[in-house]
């Protein structure tokens, strides 16, 4: 039977082959929050910084222009609905009026007792009623677009206004870059947050590391962890010539930003 001390001397014997690395407890993804679209900032919550949020207004970017804007879409929309809805129920009748003239001109065309006159009145009478519902037909399909146009614009007020209002749902408030009176332009840098629900751990390797790493085992701080590979990249990294960057997700056990030796033992 095989002792605990024997255990533990293969344990370290396996070790002395493994590479020590070292890397900070970084949090699993961090994002640069921009501007997408321009406006004076009217509030920014500097003491929410160093926090994690949840549902938070955290910067204002002044939207009145844009309010007072959707308001009157939103009213010109419904009055064109109103007026579509009238030109809905003038339609039926101009175009029944219409086709009975035509009926008519054409019973009055075909009679050789009718004179030019009557003939001619029977015409000027079913191009009224052509003209009246075809301007009305016309009316309602300018109508439409019209409508169209409306939806248009109260969507894209809606988004401008929606994304004037920068609310954190859940993340970690690392910094905010923007302060009340500043006026943003879109692509300006807003705020920094961090997801902390994991770590993950960069490290760059050389090329023979990488050889049967993905079943290797992962100390850190001499202990084995939970910790897996999350990415590998294959080609060497731009800034460490001949190394290859080397992600880790970990449920840290240390603060965040914390140095942490990193082994792999195959």
């Amino acid at each position: 039977m095989i002792s605990k001390i024997s255990v533990w001397a293969m344990l370290f014997s396996l070790m002395l082959y493994a590479k020590t690395h070292y890397a900070r407890v970084e949090p699993v993804d961090s994002v640069t929050i921009k501007a997408a679209v321009e406006g004076r900032v009217l509030f920014s919550a500097i003491e929410e910084e160093g926090r994690e949020l949840r549902n938070r207004l955290v910067v204002k970017i002044d939207d009145r222009v844009d309010r007072a804007s959707l308001k009157s879409r939103r009213a010109s929309l419904a009055l064109e609905r109103e007026a579509l809805k009238l030109n809905a129920k003038l339609l039926p009748g101009l175009k029944s009026s219409y086709e009975r003239k035509k009926s008519y001109y054409e019973r009055m065309e075909s009679l050789k007792t009718a004179s030019r006159t009557q003939k001619d009145n029977a015409y000027e009478a079913m191009v009224v009623a052509y003209n009246q519902y075809i301007g009305t037909l016309q009316k309602s399909i300018a109508i439409k677009e019209k409508i169209a146009q409306l939806e248009s614009d109260i969507e894209r007020f809606e988004d401008r206004i929606e994304k004037k209002s920068i609310v954190i749902e859940r993340a970690y408030l690392y910094r905010l870059y923007v302060r009340k009176g500043e006026y943003l332009s879109p692509g300006m840098a807003i705020a920094r947050v961090d997801d902390l629900s994991s770590s993950k751990l960069v490290l760059y390797l050389d090329g023979d590391e990488l050889e049967s790493i993905e079943s290797a085992k992962i100390y850190i701080n001499g202990l084995p962890s939970s910790a897996k590979i999350y990415k590998i990249w294959r080609e060497s990294d731009e800034k460490y010539i001949s190394r290859y960057r080397v992600e880790l997700k970990w449920k840290p056990d240390v603060p965040f930003s914390s140095l942490v030796k990193v082994e792999f033992v195959k």
